[in-house]
């Protein structure tokens, strides 16, 4: 009998591996007509990309097809020349379509995938920190429309995800940094154990720190998704709090699109946690109990204003959030505010966000206060 999307179980279907060519070879069968490889143009991850095409040549045909990496690459036009490139290879119901890259691509490359002749098999490689703990995980695919980030999109698992740590070793640093604010949001919402692990600087990737961090790290990193993803796939309560500071996140990245300022996403969800945490109700610098509510006590007994932890992480290793040229900063947070007010979790025209309360307690559907906002962004941003 065949597992509908809903019963999919998100934990099965990804490997942490060391090997990447020899563990896919393993896995390959006779069911697939033709394989089609999507990547970036990304010369780091030439010798992992090649890898693959060659294991995966000696079983299939294969076709690869380049695509631009980052945001520029999850739009329409693409996704229509992914479709073209299916087409034009014979594709049919058969083909298995793999996404090597970061989660812009895994997103276009997936969501390609879900839609064409209503879906084919897709595989998920993901090639950065962030794709590998949270945006290659979850089965939400999505491509940018109309200015607005991940507005058009389908939930549809991949039946198989390849997670090889040993691909970070290429990556330079700001990556890292960009898949770091994932596992700190990951570490708020879990708090305890995995909050301790997050809220330092990032570790190095070193041969023995894959060993001994990197790679126990990602898999709880990885499974913490999973788990939530297995509970509320459709995103109808639980799951919601993995949106926790993309609501100011997805209004930055929106407004330094529109004015050709590229923005990492990561960057954009650090700073979107600190300004939704503080904007908080119970968060508030409006709130007389503003300070005890930050407080908690950590495992060696100190108490702890999370939220200033929070704050030293982000601006200590994060750019800070510049104006675009010839704006003043009053024009610039009545953007992002219009962005912030489009966001596709809002209703009856409130601004809302999954807000942490505390690490380990996050409140869904919050109705953050636009003059709080106003007045924090007008704290953060730079002329």
């Amino acid at each position: 009998m065949s597992t509908s999307q809903d019963e999919f179980s998100v934990r099965g279907s990804f490997r942490l591996v060391d090997d990447l060519a020899a563990e896919i070879s393993e896995e390959l069968t006779t069911e697939f007509s033709n394989v089609v490889v999507i990547h970036p143009q990304q010369p780091l991850l030439q010798e992992a990309v090649s890898n693959v095409i060659d294991t995966l040549s000696n079983y299939y045909k294969v076709s690869v097809m380049e695509i631009p990496d980052g945001e520029s690459g999850k739009s329409l036009s693409i996704c229509e020349k992914i479709w073209q490139h299916l087409e034009d290879h014979q594709s049919n119901r058969r083909t298995l379509l793999i996404g090597i890259g970061g989660g812009a691509v895994l997103d276009v490359a997936g969501f390609a995938a879900s839609t064409f002749m209503r879906g084919i098999a897709f595989w998920s490689i993901p090639t950065t920190l962030l794709s590998m703990v949270d945006a290659g995980i979850g089965g939400k695919t999505a491509i940018n429309f109309s200015g607005f980030k991940n507005h058009v999109g389908t939930f549809t698992h991949p039946s198989k995800i390849w997670i090889c740590p040993q691909i970070l070793s290429h990556l330079p640093e700001t990556e890292m940094l960009n898949g770091w604010a994932e596992c700190v949001k990951h570490g708020l919402l879990e708090g305890d154990e995995l909050w301790e692990k997050c809220k330092n600087q990032i570790p190095p990737v070193q041969p023995h720190t894959l060993i001994s961090f990197w790679k126990p790290f990602i898999e709880q990193q990885a499974m913490f998704k999973a788990n939530i993803v297995e509970q509320d796939f459709k995103e109808n309560g639980l799951r919601e709090t993995l949106n926790a500071g993309h609501t100011v996140a997805h209004a930055l990245e929106s407004y330094y699109t529109k004015h050709n300022l590229p923005i990492a996403h990561g960057t954009a969800v650090a700073w979107g946690l600190l300004i939704e945490s503080e904007a908080a109700p119970w968060h508030s610098t409006q709130s007389k109990s503003s300070a005890e509510s930050r407080s908690i006590t950590s495992k060696n007994g100190h108490s702890e204003d999370w939220i200033q932890t929070l704050q030293y992480l982000v601006t200590t290793q994060y750019p800070s959030l510049q104006i675009a040229k010839h704006h003043s900063i009053e024009l610039a947070i009545e953007e992002i505010l219009e962005y912030a007010n489009s966001d596709k979790k809002n209703h009856h025209g409130k601004i809302v966000g999954s807000v942490l309360e505390s690490p380990g307690n996050c409140k869904i559907q919050t109705p953050l206060n636009k003059s709080t906002l106003k007045s924090l962004l007008s704290k953060y941003l730079q002329a």
